[in-house]
C-alpha cells in the first residue's frame, strides 16, 4: 500500500466506498452510531468531508469485503448476508454496527483517505491498525 502521511495515495491498490452527502442533516439521521443526540461527532475525525463520506470496504461483522447491489440498493456482505443501506447503517444480517467511515482530507486539489483497520464483530469502534 502507498502512503503519506497514513493516507493512501494514487496508485494504492487499495479500495474504499465512497457516498455523496447531498444532506448532511439527512446523513446524521441515518447514521445515530456516528453522532450523539446533539449532534457531535463521536468519532475523532468528521465522518463527512469534502460532502463525501468514505467507509472501509470491511465489513464490521467478520472482515469480509461486501459489495454494493444495485438490485438491492444496498451494500451486501456474500460471507454471511449483513446488509447497509446507502448511508452505511446496518439494516440486515449479523454485524453489529454500520459501516465504518474512513477519515478523507483534500490536500493540494488531491482527496485522501486514511486507511483504519477496526476490530470486528462488536458494536463499538476499537482501532485495530492505522496505516504506516
Amino acid at each position: 500500500m502507498h502512503s503519506k502521511d497514513a493516507y493512501l495515495t494514487a496508485g494504492s491498490p487499495q479500495s474504499v466506498w465512497g457516498i455523496k452527502v447531498k444532506d448532511p442533516q439527512k446523513f446524521m439521521r441515518d447514521r445515530p452510531d456516528l453522532f450523539t443526540a446533539g449532534g457531535e461527532e463521536t468519532l475523532p475525525y468528521p465522518a463527512v468531508n469534502i460532502g463525501f463520506a468514505l467507509f472501509s470496504p470491511i465489513c464490521p461483522h467478520l472482515g469480509c469485503y461486501y459489495e454494493w447491489k444495485p438490485f438491492a440498493n444496498r451494500f451486501v456482505c456474500p460471507c454471511h448476508g449483513s446488509q447497509f443501506d446507502r448511508s452505511g447503517a446496518h439494516v440486515a444480517g449479523p454485524a453489529t454496527r454500520g459501516l465504518d467511515p474512513l477519515p478523507l482530507r483534500e490536500r493540494n486539489g488531491i482527496a485522501q483517505c486514511q486507511w483504519i483497520r477496526y476490530s470486528p464483530t462488536i458494536p463499538n469502534r476499537i482501532v485495530v491498525s492505522y496505516i504506516a
